[in-house]
């Protein structure tokens, strides 16, 4: 798939938008600093540094100041309406702009609905055509069936380039591997059998999720991924 110079995916350094940066041809990326807690983190892997070892995940990520959002993070680290502000801001750079999405993200602001309404929302006020776009939402992905994608792309080198990401929300370690986002990292590469993934730490976080798809608040892969390999498991590390 090409690109044009007025495209841009919004950039996280997260699994899905990071596939999805070779899914669109490598377009141009941009990375909003909200001065989050884990902000730092992101930004020591998607920028390139001096250290041979870390090259960045991306090359040229555009990094935007334009939004300080401590006071609007809360404690599980959710800061309403980012998206909508993301899209607002991305229409600086481009006419059309990317989303990471995929079909089991439940937060309201990334969804086909908001997408529409972003685009009907910031073309008005812009008085031009600006297009928010979710393509791996549209075509029904989920993580799994991204990471599936990437790993028949790239082979045996893409289990060591799904382990570069970053999906945690500790203020300090690296990769916790115990708060929710590494729950959702870990869930989805350990499913697609990629190989080196770090074992998850926090058993009550798991059971809870497991629970919740015993009783059907969770469909798709990710509950069977849950209902079968997560509570095979607990079962295994709670002998």
């Amino acid at each position: 798939m090409s690109y044009k110079k007025s495209e841009i995916l919004l950039f996280s350094g997260g699994l899905d938008s990071f596939i999805l940066y070779y899914y669109l041809n490598k377009p141009k990326t941009l990375y909003f600093n909200l001065g989050h807690r884990y902000a730092h983190k992101e930004i020591k892997i998607i920028f390139p540094s001096e250290e041979p070892k870390r090259p960045g995940l991306v090359p040229n990520t555009i990094m935007d100041f334009s939004y300080t959002l401590t006071e609007w993070e809360k404690a599980d680290a959710h800061i309403p309406f980012r998206n909508i502000l993301f899209a607002m801001g991305a229409s600086r750079y481009a006419d059309t702009v990317y989303l990471g999405g995929v079909i089991e993200d439940r937060v309201n602001d990334n969804t086909p609905i908001a997408h529409a309404d972003m685009t009907a929302f910031v073309s008005r006020y812009a008085e031009r055509y600006v297009q928010v776009k979710a393509p791996f939402t549209e075509m029904g992905w989920s993580k799994f069936d991204a990471i599936r994608w990437f790993k028949k792309k790239f082979g045996r080198k893409a289990d060591r380039l799904l382990l570069s990401t970053l999906s945690c929300f500790h203020p300090v370690k690296e990769r916790c591997m115990s708060c929710p986002a590494c729950f959702r990292w870990w869930v989805a590469l350990k499913w697609c059998r990629v190989r080196g993934v770090p074992e998850f730490e926090n058993l009550d976080h798991a059971r809870k999720y497991v629970l919740k798809a015993e009783h059907d608040e969770i469909g798709g892969e990710r509950g069977r991924a849950l209902r079968r390999m997560v509570a095979r498991w607990i079962k295994e590390k709670t002998k």
